[in-house]
């Protein structure tokens, strides 16, 4: 059974999920948001060419389902850096970070991809495209038409299918004795020619097959097949995805590896948008979308603040207004709109919409937050005052309410259908263990953030969910910590040189005993109590490092000075330096399907760090933490190595809510890399041009070399979802996870096996025993693995979870053949892991020349050997023959022998 599946039955919900996601209604895709990046300068041509490209796509990706989709409804969202445009509108639930395609520079390439972490038939993230792809025609010639890339792409984001070619292995040979191969081909019936590379215009030196990587495969321009979209879409003929009829399963390529040899149309047919069959085939005469330009304005919030009864226990009064004093004074931006409403059994407006223009305003809005707590918990007056507030400025569409509250409330569901039509997004925040179970419904039909957090003072809950709302403030720690009576609490955080710019270390404590407080630069000079802001009544402690902060490691030390224990929370947050220096970013996801494993994303400039040391800290309502490694190693959770995605399983031991963050504290190995390679479109080395062969200069090589990125500290929050069912104590149910990485090559006459272990239990521990298989037939051992060949493994001693496992075998054939191998762990309860990715060798069984050369010599020798012994035999009886004559002769007298 996948190890995913059964965990997708302990998990109900995700954070970021929201309803407003792209759909597939009645053949179209709605709510197609393409963002363009805010350093990006207005230009109308880039408008233009985005509407043109998608307007075309259109059309050629409703040609390529077969006329079941094309895209109906998109949105453009423009940033405010552009100034205020006619004709645009307010975005209601659409934002930079959750849309489907960015449009941002990139130092290190201009080649389109798209951010595949899920594997095969899973949606992607994002596609990417650059400025200058969309402006400049010339990589029209080293892509092909927009068009068509872009619903190359759009295969990869929505239905999670591969490329059909392999820059890395770009031939393959399907056995010793044939002709070169396209390792890409699909079908293999695209017909062109193998040329060496050259400068001179139709020009195509026959390949050296000694050196096959030096060598081009240039398809003619005239094509009697019409596949395949992901292979090369630039080709005039190619408008359809390879089906299996067409499907070339010898091809080397991703989409074989990753999609078990299944072709593009198999893997798409079966995704949620076309399995049921409900979008059948619809013939238009045009299938063109509609264009929407939407420009945020500036932010406006509603406070929507818990102060019931229950609010006054366990210190979450005073967390709210630590948490709200952080949003208030440091995180919302100026120019931003905010309004504070507190709500019990009945809602009161504490402060209409007020604009932030100064200090004094922010602290006039500190002074009206709420400091006492009573009365019973009615959600839904408390955000019908809120939308009174923000309706008297005009509409409340593209406004976002901020929802805390730690009790429950059975009429919740009442409001429901009232507050999601408003076109206003809602950020929940559970507080405690017994907050209201449907508050994750708010954010899912709103497309806000839903955030948990226990009454653990330490844990920093609170403050992780305000700072996540945050436009352009980075967290580079969010820790907190018991301290024992005369105890300490000591850390390093590392300041890059791209951030730094208004560095805030900000600590809470829960207690009237105020700590003290040093932080130490990087220089050695010290920051003590006399250098924060010190707010004796809401027990915080800021300290606001001048200019920008100096590059290096950071040292705090935060003393209890009570006899009794003292629970202490740090946050330190940053902005970035400047405009021209990227910051490293990170991203967590949990997505719908696939909630039980965490997914991070770290990348600077859209390029993946590696080799970060990344934690996921989880913790339930009830305030029990986990940690756990998250790692980059294309195994287990991990679709890809060195992509800059860290992924791990969670495994949980208890229901409701739970919560998590992940820490990136310092880099082991200082090091990043181009954006990976696996999902990005073709480049065209050679084209046909009026029936002339042209080449294009080499595509800029992805250096081995690897560019140091400082050391740097982040922290990010994931938000909360909720498990619902958990397995019984002390029952495994929890298989070996799946083999993503399994590696075959032929050695001589030997198979030479590699793959990193899987665990016990998905990947921790170590699993009982392996079990490989081999198979003429790709089909049978996919869909019949017990039926295959088994090959004896009984040598293998399972190492321990993420070790480095290989094997050799010396497979028993005769004759020259294609075997395809596939392999799966199981653990002492006899769960089995989900079978392997599908490798394939290539076995030849060359005739022995030595064999033909001795009996050709052999034959040779008896030949002249059996004309020898004739010849004495024959020379014998002529001798024979002749003494004998004269014997008879002799006797006869007519005979006289003188000797």
């Amino acid at each position: 059974m996948n190890c995913f599946a059964i965990l997708l039955g302990f998990i109900l919900s995700s954070a970021k999920v929201t309803s407003f996601k792209v759909k597939l209604v009645d053949n179209g895709y709605n709510n197609v948001v393409i963002a363009i990046h805010e350093h990006i300068s207005a230009n109308e041509n880039l408008l233009g060419n985005i509407k043109n490209m998608v307007t075309r796509a259109s059309e050629v990706l409703y040609n390529a389902t077969r006329k079941r989709a094309f895209f109906r409804d998109v949105k453009i969202l423009i940033p405010r850096t552009w100034g205020k445009r006619k004709g645009t509108q307010t975005p209601t639930y659409e934002t930079y970070n959750q849309a489907n395609v960015f449009i941002a520079e990139s130092r290190h390439r201009d080649g389109p991809y798209t951010l595949q972490f899920r594997g095969c038939g899973k949606e992607g993230r994002y596609i990417h495209f650059t400025p200058d792809f969309l402006l400049n025609d010339a990589f029209i010639k080293k892509y092909g038409p927009r068009e068509k890339v872009f619903v190359h792409e759009w295969a990869h984001l929505r239905w999670g299918v591969f490329n059909e070619y392999d820059e890395s292995t770009p031939f393959y040979r399907p056995n010793l004795k044939s002709r070169l191969e396209s390792t890409s081909r699909c079908p293999k019936d695209i017909a062109g020619d193998f040329c060496m590379p050259s400068s001179t215009p139709g020009d195509c030196s026959p390949c050296n097959d000694e050196f096959p990587d030096l060598c081009v495969f240039t398809p003619h321009s005239t094509q009697n097949t019409n596949v395949s979209m992901m292979f090369m879409p630039s080709l005039e003929s190619v408008n359809m995805f390879c089906d299996s009829e067409s499907h070339n399963a010898e091809a080397l390529n991703d989409q074989n590896r990753k999609c078990d040899y299944r072709s593009t149309w198999d893997v798409i047919s079966e995704s949620e948008d076309f399995k049921d069959n409900s979008n059948k085939p619809v013939y238009l005469d045009s299938p063109t979308p509609t264009f929407t330009v939407l420009q945020p304005k500036d932010r406006v919030f509603c406070l929507v603040l818990d102060v019931s009864g229950s609010m006054g226990g366990e210190g979450r009064l005073t967390r709210l207004r630590q948490a709200s004093v952080l949003f208030l004074k440091y995180i919302l931006e100026e120019d931003s709109k905010v309004a504070i409403v507190t709500f019990n059994s009945n809602a009161l407006i504490k402060r209409h919409l007020t604009e932030i223009s100064d200090d004094d305003t922010r602290n006039q809005l500190i002074k009206d937050l709420p400091t006492t707590a009573s009365g019973g918990t009615n959600i839904c007056s408390g955000l019908k005052m809120g939308f009174e507030v923000l309706e008297k400025d005009g509409s409340s569409e593209g406004d976002e309410i901020i929802l805390l509250t730690d009790g429950e409330d059975s009429t919740v569901g009442s409001c429901f259908d009232e507050v999601t039509k408003k076109g206003t997004k809602i950020h929940s925040i559970a507080l405690g263990p017994n907050a209201e179970k449907d508050l994750e419904k708010f954010p899912q039909r709103t497309g806000g953030f839903m955030f948990s957090t226990s009454d653990t003072f330490s844990s920093n809950g609170l403050l992780d969910a305000f700072m996540e709302i945050s436009d352009d403030s980075l967290q580079l720690e969010n820790t907190g910590k018991d301290i024992e009576p005369k105890g300490s609490f000591v850390g390093e955080v590392e300041v890059d040189s791209a951030v730094g710019n208004k560095t805030i270390f900000l600590v809470t404590w829960k207690t009237d005993s105020t700590p003290t407080m040093i932080i130490i630069d990087p220089d050695r000079k010290e920051y003590k109590n006399n250098d924060f802001k010190i707010e004796e009544h809401l027990h915080i402690g800021t300290l606001q490092i001048p200019d920008t902060a100096k590059k290096g490691t950071w040292m705090y030390n935060i003393l209890n000075t009570d006899n009794n224990q003292q629970n202490v929370a740090l946050t330190v947050l940053t902005k970035p330096s400047d405009s021209k220096n990227t910051p490293v970013l990170v991203n967590t996801y949990q997505t719908p399907g696939q909630p039980e494993a965490i997914f991070v994303e770290i990348f600077q400039d859209f390029s993946p760090v590696i080799n970060a040391e990344v934690t996921a800290i989880i913790e339930t309502e009830k305030g029990s933490p986990s940690t756990q490694k998250l790692f980059d190693s294309g195994s287990g959770a991990d679709l890809i190595r060195n992509d800059g995605i860290y992924s791990g399983f969670y495994r949980p031991t208890t229901t409701g809510r739970h919560s998590f963050k992940v820490r990136i504290k310092r880099i082991k190995k200082q090091s990043k890399q181009e954006p990976a390679s696996a999902s990005h479109a073709m480049y065209v080395r050679s084209y046909f041009e009026n029936g002339a062969l042209h080449w294009n200069p080499p595509k800029p090589p992805v250096s081995d070399n690897l560019i140091p990125v400082e050391d740097f500290s982040r922290t990010k929050s994931g938000g909360a979802f909720i498990v619902t069912e958990v397995p019984p104590a002390g029952e495994d149910v929890y298989p070996p996870c799946r083999i993503t990485d399994f590696a075959a090559a032929m050695e001589n006459d030997t198979v030479m096996l590699s793959w990193t272990a899987p665990g016990d239990d998905l990947d921790e521990g170590t699993a009982l025993e392996y079990e490989l298989r081999i198979s003429g037939n790709v089909q049978e051992l996919r869909n019949r693995f017990h039926n295959a060949t088994k090959v004896n493994t009984t040598a293998i001693r399972p190492l321990p979870a993420r070790s480095k496992e290989e094997f050799s075998f010396v497979p028993e054939t005769t004759n020259d053949t294609v075997i395809y191998l596939a392999i799966r762990a199981l653990d002492e309860t006899g769960l089995a892991s989900d079978l392997s990715n599908i490798e394939q060798v290539t076995i030849a069984k060359p005739a022995v020349p030595t064999t033909t050369t001795n009996i050709k010599d052999d034959n040779k020798k008896y030949h002249i050997l059996g004309i020898a012994v004739a010849s004495v035999v024959g020379v014998t009886c002529l001798i024979i023959i002749i003494i004998a004559y004269a014997v008879q002769k002799r006797r006869s007298g007519q005979l006289n022998i003188v000797i």
